[in-house]
């Protein structure tokens, strides 16, 4: 049973590999703006080296985000493609769940924060509690925040110190850092989300007739209807509020 992970909602483009539940790789590539270009011959690299091929793959897993628009775009088109072109189940897990998941393994029970960069000076959130034992639970829905509001935020969802990490903390390290509300990770691995734990966190729920799991805020395809695996967006993209803008106020260039 192998099954693909791939989550391309920063900057870094995560995969991982696994067979039976067993994670049998993973890889991290700086991507910037580059996904596109860099997304399948990634993929292409870690089954060769695995001696396998995009014809073994049996399920996929994906991240939806939030995170950067042009990004989200390239893993989910690539992930929808590649199911439907392999008649395997695919399952959405979001981003903010997956970086969570990776931030409370060993910090015990305790509130966490996974930060995603939003650009435009904002970020993308969400408040967990962990209990310790791999069980995760939201205290709050997705948020776009100012990161200087973040210290409030953690301080109305829980009763003590938050956990925060993410490419949204090492972007505003400085003006998060002060809080006694927040205790930011500098652990680059933890910063960074990971494939495995989409495979992880996709586990979790109920498995399908292939093995994968289905995910708190993703869903499992089976030959179904793929459109209906989107992004989570959060806000407006920005291309799509020019275009928004210019037709509600078309004397405004």
């Amino acid at each position: 049973m192998l099954t693909l992970a791939l989550d391309t909602a920063t900057e870094t483009l995560s995969l991982a590999l696994s067979a039976s539940g067993v994670i049998l790789c993973e890889r991290h590539v700086d991507a910037g703006r580059e996904h596109l270009e860099l997304l399948l011959p990634n993929i292409h690299v870690m089954l060769r080296e695995q001696g396998a091929g995009i014809a073994d793959l049996e399920a996929l897993v994906v991240g939806i985000g939030p995170g950067t628009f042009s990004g989200l775009r390239v893993g989910i088109v690539t992930a929808r493609g590649l199911a439907q072109a392999l008649e395997i189940p695919i399952v959405g897990v979001s981003t903010l769940d997956a970086l969570a998941r990776g931030l409370a393994a060993g910090a015990g029970p305790r509130f966490i924060l996974p930060v995603v960069d939003a650009r435009r000076g904002q970020v993308f959130t969400r408040m967990f509690e962990s209990d310790g034992h791999g069980s995760l639970r939201s205290l709050s829905g997705i948020e776009c925040l100012d990161p200087e509001t973040l210290a409030e935020f953690a301080s109305h969802h829980a009763d003590g110190p938050a956990v925060a990490g993410g490419n949204g903390v090492q972007a505003y390290y400085d003006a998060l850092t002060g809080f006694n509300e927040l205790q930011l990770t500098d652990d680059d691995a933890l910063n960074c989300v990971s494939a495995a734990r989409l495979l992880e966190q996709a586990s979790l729920h109920g498995e399908t007739k292939a093995g994968v799991s289905g995910s708190h805020g993703g869903n499992v395809f089976e030959g179904g209807d793929l459109a209906a695996l989107v992004p989570i967006y959060v806000r407006e993209p920005d291309a799509d509020k020019t275009a928004l803008l210019r037709k509600r106020e078309p004397w405004q260039t």
